[in-house]
């Protein structure tokens, strides 16, 4: 069975740094994104099983992501 991939969006890199490795540790592929509109165009080349993803983010935010 494959590992569960997980799309982390957050513009903080500590924090988005820190929970990929979290995320990772734990099993999952993480593909880690700097903004909302790195997230989109990742979401266009992979297919995730989860998005995490801060709400307030530069360009495309994270309701924006989810929608």
């Amino acid at each position: 069975m494959s590992q569960a991939t997980v799309l982390l969006a957050d513009d903080e890199e500590t924090l988005r740094n820190n929970l990929a490795e979290v995320l990772n540790d734990e099993g999952f592929d993480v593909i880690a994104c700097p903004d909302g509109t790195d997230a989109v165009r990742a979401l266009r080349d992979h297919s995730v099983d989860a998005i995490v993803t801060d709400l307030r983010m530069p360009g495309v935010s994270g309701m924006d992501l989810i929608d």
